[in-house]
């Protein structure tokens, strides 16, 4: 691995610690690791990927932002942990189908040893991560079947060292998923707040 990319692996190994804390400093160091795999990609010349670090860099300041914002009376933050609504649900079902929709063909066309499942896969952390931006419980599972199936696709691969990644990152869903549901149900009767976001 090059420096680069131990500097991404290290950055976002970290941010998704935080998040699970909830953290709001997660954010710009997720834009850091972000930022790093662009280059790694860059360097590799493989653009489809260094277009979507640029969503996830997007995302991350997004998120940065609901996270850190606060009522101007009680100093209160505005967003905290609740249950994905039903018809936030539907637009997130129909955000994923155009994103494979769209992504399918792009990595046909690079060359993509496991082009449906890597869009799959993309799609849906994209999805996660925006549900984590607005501080959404269901982001985790959401997460953790990705990990899944990025586990079978790079032990098919033998991608091994990336493997031990993506373990990494299954077991740090694990803790978001227990973490997250504790402060939910201390939090019941607010979290409507966060749930309440399209």
């Amino acid at each position: 691995m090059s420096w680069m990319e131990w500097v991404a692996f290290i950055t976002n190994v970290i941010c998704v610690y935080l998040i699970v804390r909830e953290k709001d400093v997660n954010w710009p160091i997720g834009v850091l690791g972000s930022v790093a795999l662009l280059n790694v990609f860059w360097e590799q010349k493989l653009y489809a990927q260094v277009g979507l670090q640029i969503f996830y860099v997007i995302e991350c300041l997004y998120g940065w932002w609901m996270w850190t914002r606060r009522d101007h009376c009680s100093g209160m933050k505005l967003i905290r942990i609740g249950k994905t609504k039903l018809r936030t649900a539907g637009f997130l079902i129909i955000a994923g189908v155009l994103g494979m929709v769209i992504l399918y063909p792009i990595f046909r066309i690079t060359e993509d040893p496991a082009p449906f499942w890597d869009s799959l896969i993309t799609v849906a952390s994209l999805v996660a991560e925006y549900m984590l931006c607005i501080k959404l419980y269901e982001a985790w599972g959401v997460y953790f079947v990705a990990d899944l199936v990025s586990l079978i696709v790079l032990a098919c691969l033998g991608m091994w060292i990336t493997l031990g990644t993506y373990g990494l990152f299954t077991v740090l869903c694990i803790m978001g998923i227990i973490a997250w549901r504790k402060t939910l149900n201390a939090l019941q009767p607010a979290s409507s707040l966060a749930s309440s976001i399209p």
